[in-house]
């Protein structure tokens, strides 16, 4: 019986009740439990806390088991509740408040379930998602978070931002990972965060908030995922529902927290599927799941959602778009009020590309930002080189984003104008981009 305490006490109160029969067949809880159990086999075989030679006494073994779990850092890593000016808000004296989308997935994350979030790009999706996993989590729904992305250039970009959010909103210390097969080229794959003082600063490397560990438990590839938080590509999520060595392993890692599957509009139909299953799969481990998406289709939207066991129902139409699934299986829909969009002009045409050169330095020099799209790597390449030949010197600086950096270049991209557009690369895959100078030294 002391065990059981134990037990609960580490990884929460143990079900009461027989799985939900609409979901019996896939055996989730018994891939949990093997998950824990070879958990507890690394930890316990870690001769740092365990001598291979001698053993301890229960009571001995109970309290080194304790120590080592803190030494890793798991579990804890709770999160305080916060406004969302408090959360996002960025520079003293900086405000920021949520629109009418954020406010209602905001409203929307009162108790474990599935929100499929539906709006354009650069609405504020990310911070969406991430305060209502900060509600989620400080109110003692769930114990963490894993945010998947499309590829590694967005992983990249929204690890920054996390790491900023996290700084503002943990009521302890935890560890925050990068999970993708190249992380370990970032600095700062795995690091272990420190809160900021309410009212502090979180710009810029301050050692008092992140502390680099070379030798982080997390650190391994296979481990990974057991961090409290963490972001990457959505592959290292959909291997819990694949037949790769531990995959209930990832099971277990993922069991319990909310995560958040963004671009789910960008996937093919293999990966699409296995979405769907891995979604089927979450809601059995107890998670909670943030769908983000520019757009779906009726279809698919209620494809994702009988994933999770949820019937929709709703014939809501409008844009932007955010239903809400619940544990028992209903659904509701919210449409926002969303400001008059902008009109933006089109012209459609057949342009020599002598012409189109020509056309967009012209534009360029005039002071206007462009950006200048290829299909393929090898055409950006050759575009670049013909602009940069036909440029006056000092007139406009002239950039290149593609897909096939390597990676000791990338960093470069961070110390300059670049960096923002990784967005528009990762849809897009490349492009040739040039602004003026002005705009160039106030990014």
């Amino acid at each position: 019986m002391a065990l059981f305490k134990e037990l609960q006490q580490v990884f929460g109160a143990i079900p009461t009740t027989p799985p939900d029969p609409r979901f019996g067949t896939y055996h989730s809880d018994l891939w949990l439990l093997a998950g824990l159990i070879t958990f507890a086999d690394w930890v316990g075989s870690n001769e740092a806390w365990f001598s291979a030679d001698t053993g301890l006494p229960l009571d001995s073994a109970r309290r080194q088991a304790r120590l080592a779990l803190s030494q890793i850092g798991w579990p804890g890593a709770t999160l305080r509740s916060t406004d969302f000016n408090t959360a996002f808000a960025e520079g003293p004296g900086a405000s920021f408040f949520p629109n009418a989308l954020q406010q209602a997935v905001a409203d929307a994350a009162a108790s474990p379930g599935i929100m499929v979030v539906e709006g354009p790009m650069g609405c504020g999706k990310t911070e969406a998602a991430l305060h209502a996993a900060q509600k989620l989590i400080s109110s003692g729904c769930h114990h963490g978070f894993y945010f998947a992305l499309p590829t590694q250039v967005t992983s990249n970009r929204i690890h920054r931002r996390i790491e900023r959010f996290l700084r503002r909103t943990l009521a302890d210390q935890a560890s925050f990972r990068l999970i993708h097969g190249n992380a370990w080229l970032e600095d700062d794959f795995d690091i272990r965060i420190n809160p900021t003082p309410s009212g502090g600063t979180t710009e810029g490397d301050n050692s008092s908030d992140t502390t680099r560990d070379a030798r982080s438990w997390f650190a391994s590839a296979k481990q990974a995922l057991l961090a409290p938080y963490g972001v990457g590509t959505i592959d290292q999520a959909l291997q819990a529902v694949v037949a790769v060595k531990h995959f209930f392993v990832r099971r277990f890692a993922l069991a319990g927290k909310v995560i958040i599957l963004d671009e789910v509009h960008s996937y093919d139909v293999y990966t699409g599927a296995l979405v769907v299953e891995l979604i089927r799969e979450l809601v059995q481990l107890g998670c909670t799941v943030i769908v983000l998406s520019a757009t779906l289709t009726t279809d698919r939207r209620r494809e994702l959602l009988a994933a999770a066991g949820v019937s929709d129902s709703c014939q809501q139409t409008g844009y932007p778009l955010l239903t809400v699934g619940d544990r028992a299986g209903g659904s509701s829909q919210v449409s926002p009020q969303w400001p008059s969009r902008l009109t933006v002009g089109i012209r459609a045409g057949i342009i020599r590309e002598e012409e189109a050169i020509e056309e967009l330095i012209r534009r360029a020099e005039a002071g206007e930002q462009v950006l200048w799209i290829r299909n393929t790597v090898v055409e950006a390449q050759e575009s670049f080189r013909k602009v940069a030949a036909s440029l006056r010197e000092g007139q406009v600086d002239l950039g290149l984003l593609h897909s096939r950096y390597p990676s000791r270049v990338a960093p470069n991209w961070k110390r300059t104008g670049l960096n923002d557009l990784a967005r528009t690369v990762q849809r897009t895959g490349l492009a040739v981009s040039w602004w003026p100078r002005r705009w160039w030294n106030r990014a």
